[in-house]
């Protein structure tokens, strides 16, 4: 039974010193799903500004606009390289700033 205990704990500490070893490595970014939450934030985009996203594995774009359309902001965002989970935030404004 002590043996098993010694073992059990011997097992995780080594996946746990794995995982900060590796966590160390690998850059964390936003995943695909929370990339419009974090737009809004980052940017302080009206919650009741709609917003129409794209993305492919390299890049992804959401825009916000109001309803009467006379008004828009964009956020870009970029993934790195192998050792990157998730997108980064590259570049975001105003669609005014744009023709």
């Amino acid at each position: 039974m002590k043996k098993r205990y010694v073992i059990g704990i011997a097992a995780f500490c080594i996946c746990l010193s794995l995982f900060l070893a590796s966590s160390h490595f690998i850059s964390w970014g936003v995943m695909k799903s929370n990339l419009e939450s974090d737009a809004r934030k980052s940017q302080n985009i009206n919650a009741s500004w709609k917003a129409v996203s794209a993305s492919s594995d390299k890049f992804s774009a959401v825009l916000f606009y109001d309803e009467s359309l006379s008004q828009g902001s964009y956020a870009l965002y970029e993934t790195h390289n192998r050792r990157s989970v998730g997108y980064f935030f590259r570049d975001g404004g105003s669609l005014a700033d744009t023709e």
